[in-house]
């Protein structure tokens, strides 16, 4: 699979049993690959907490194995990037779906990763809650130099949030580049069912 990635968001489509989740798991060193550590970090549908650590602790859990030196980010420069400050002294399980994705995030960040994947990160959180992580991830696109693959079914996910586009067809690329390419490829509309916009 000769997949090209460049910094910012990379969102992933394609219908189901595409092989989008694999690929993030291949990537991820998950499956696969006979690696047993990458410099990733994987952020799933499940925004999943230690529950026996505070929401600080959970924040600060990968980035205090980080040798200093290794370090890309502060802990207070992406706590105050993904908005998450006044949610540190919250108990966990009085955190909303979307507060609990966006500490995923920030730990996930602070693991100093060298690519950021993400599975269907909002697909189980209500609308207020989506809204409050997509808004945090367009923040966090200009604050990170790191690539960001997103795996979606959802178009307007796929508008807000792509730099560029790769779509999968049988667990292979069979397109890649800008969404405004891509509105004008048929093997993308067929693929995706996505809509374009009116010109």
């Amino acid at each position: 699979m000769n997949l090209k990635i460049a910094s910012g968001i990379t969102v992933i489509v394609g219908r189901s049993g595409a092989g989008k989740t694999t690929l993030l798991r291949r990537l991820a060193g998950l499956e696969g690959i006979a690696s047993p550590y990458r410099s990733v970090g994987y952020v799933t549908q499940e925004p999943y907490l230690f529950p026996h650590l505070s929401v600080q602790e959970n924040v600060l859990f990968g980035y205090r194995r980080v040798p200093k030196e290794k370090r890309i980010f502060t802990d207070g420069e992406v706590i105050d990037w993904l908005n998450i400050r006044p949610l540190l002294e919250r108990d966990i399980p009085k955190l909303s779906g979307g507060e609990r994705q966006r500490i995923v995030i920030a730990r996930s960040v602070l693991m100093s990763p060298e690519i950021l994947l993400m599975d269907e990160p909002v697909s189980a959180l209500d609308c207020i809650s989506k809204a409050e992580v997509l808004n945090a991830l367009l923040h966090l696109r200009q604050k990170i130099n790191i690539p960001i693959l997103y795996v979606t079914h959802n178009e307007s996910e796929l508008v807000r949030l792509a730099d560029q586009v790769i779509l999968l067809k049988s667990g292979k690329i069979a397109l890649q580049g800008s969404l405004e390419a891509l509105w004008d490829n048929a093997t993308f509309l067929q693929e995706t069912g996505f809509t374009p916009p009116l010109k």
